[in-house]
C-alpha cells in the first residue's frame, strides 16, 4: 500500500469508476513541469492492474500555446474507455475541438502531495453532490451580489448557470467549482489583486502579469467598460490585453462568466510566482478564490480576472463570507454534510494557502 492509494481509490473507483470498464488509458506530461509526479503515473497504472482492468500509459509534450493532439493519440483515446489525465493538455482544449472519447477525467491532484492530502482524498461522489446542491440554489436566485475586502461590487440574477457552452464536458478531479455563471446579466466592478493570469488554455510571455496596486474592472453584461486603479497599472493592463487579444485573434472585451472554488482542501504551500502556470491550473478550487473567464471568442478566453476572499450573497444568504465557504444553509446540505463526514472536517477547517499573501 502506497502513501496515496486512498486518493487513487478516490480518483479511480469514485471518479472514473474503473470497474465498470475494461481499459484505461493514462496520459501525463513531463514531471519537470511541476503539473505531475510520474511516480503517481506509475501508481495509477498498477492500481488497475489489481482489478484486472488494461491500462496504457503514453507521455505527451506540454505544449504551451496552439496543443494538438496527434492521429495516434486520437486512436487511443477513441479506443479506450476510460482516460486519465495527469496532463494539461485535457484543460487546453476542454471547449475547443476535443477529441471523441467515452469518458474523459482531468486530474488536478497529480503530485503525490495533492493525492496524499485532503484534496485528493475527500469523497469524489460527496462534492459532486455539493455542487448540484450550490448550482440549484444559485440557479434560483433572484440576486446574487459579490462584494470583497479590495472593493469588488458586482451583482445580478443566478438564473444564467452555463451548461455545456460555458462549463467543461471533461470530468473533473477533485470537483473543484460550481458551474459557470454568465455575465450577460451581471453588471459591476472587479477588483483584481496585483495580477492578471491565464485561463489554461495558452501559456504565453508575461501569462502572469505583476501589476502594482489593485485593478479595478467595470463591466456590464458580457463586456469590459475599462479599468480604473493606479495610471501605470491601467497602462499595463491595456497594452496586455491588445498583445493577448492580438496574439490569438480574440474580441479583448469579451467577459464571458465567473464562479467560485468549493474545495477547501484545495490548498497550495508554495509561491504562485514560482511557478504561476502550475498555480492557475490547480489552486482556482479553494473557495477563497473566485474568478472571470474573460478575452476571447471561446469560453473560457485567455484572461483571467482573480477575486480574493470574497462574500456571495444569494438573496441575503452568505454563502461565502470573506472566503469562507458556508454551504450549511443550502437545502440538503446538513444531511449531505452529516453523510460525508471528511467533507464536513474540511469545511469547518478550510485550507488557507493559495499561493501569495493579499
Amino acid at each position: 500500500m502506497c502513501e496515496f492509494d486512498k486518493g487513487l481509490h478516490n480518483l479511480l473507483v469514485r471518479c472514473a469508476k474503473i470497474e465498470d470498464h475494461n481499459s484505461v488509458l493514462i496520459i501525463y506530461e513531463k514531471e519537470e513541469g511541476g503539473f505531475c509526479d510520474y511516480s503517481v503515473v506509475e501508481s495509477t497504472d498498477k492500481y488497475c492492474a489489481k482489478f484486472g482492468i488494461e491500462s496504457t500509459i503514453v507521455e505527451i509534450p506540454f505544449n504551451t500555446e496552439n496543443p494538438t493532439v496527434s492521429p495516434e493519440l486520437k486512436e487511443q483515446m477513441a479506443e479506450a474507455d476510460v482516460i486519465v489525465f495527469f496532463a494539461r493538455l485535457a484543460d487546453q482544449l476542454r471547449f475547443q475541438d476535443f477529441p471523441e472519447c467515452h469518458k474523459a477525467i482531468i486530474n488536478y491532484a497529480s503530485t503525490k502531495t495533492r493525492l496524499a492530502s485532503s484534496f485528493g482524498e475527500a469523497d469524489f461522489e460527496g462534492f459532486c453532490k455539493l455542487k448540484t446542491l450550490v448550482d440549484e440554489f444559485l440557479s434560483k436566485a433572484e440576486e446574487i451580489r459579490v462584494t470583497c475586502p479590495r472593493g469588488t461590487d458586482f451583482k445580478g440574477p443566478g438564473d444564467i448557470l452555463m451548461g455545456i457552452e460555458g462549463d467543461v464536458t471533461i470530468i473533473r478531479f477533485p470537483m473543484l467549482v460550481f458551474s459557470p455563471i454568465s455575465t450577460r446579466r451581471y453588471k459591476g466592478r472587479v477588483a483584481i489583486p496585483g495580477f492578471l493570469v491565464g485561463t489554461g488554455c495558452n501559456f504565453y510571455p508575461n501569462y502572469l502579469l505583476e501589476l502594482d496596486e489593485t485593478l479595478f474592472a467595470n463591466f456590464e453584461g458580457d463586456h469590459l467598460i475599462g479599468f480604473d486603479g493606479h495610471p501605470s497599472d491601467v497602462k499595463k493592463a491595456k497594452k496586455h490585453l491588445e498583445s493577448i487579444s492580438k496574439r490569438y485573434n480574440l474580441n479583448r472585451d469579451r467577459v464571458f462568466s465567473w464562479h467560485a472554488g468549493i474545495h477547501p482542501g484545495n490548498v497550495y504551500p508554495d509561491c504562485a510566482k514560482n511557478n504561476p502556470a502550475v498555480w492557475s491550473s490547480t489552486c482556482f478550487g479553494n473557495p477563497r478564490i473566485l474568478h472571470f473567464h474573460t478575452c476571447g471568442n471561446y469560453p473560457p478566453g485567455e484572461i483571467s480576472w482573480y477575486v480574493i476572499d470574497q462574500t456571495i450573497t444569494v438573496d441575503g444568504i452568505e454563502l461565502w463570507k470573506e472566503g469562507k465557504f458556508n454551504p450549511q444553509e443550502l437545502p440538503g446540505a446538513r444531511e449531505l454534510l452529516g453523510i460525508y463526514p471528511d467533507i464536513k472536517h474540511l469545511i469547518n477547517n478550510p485550507g488557507t494557502e493559495i499561493g501569495f499573501e493579499v
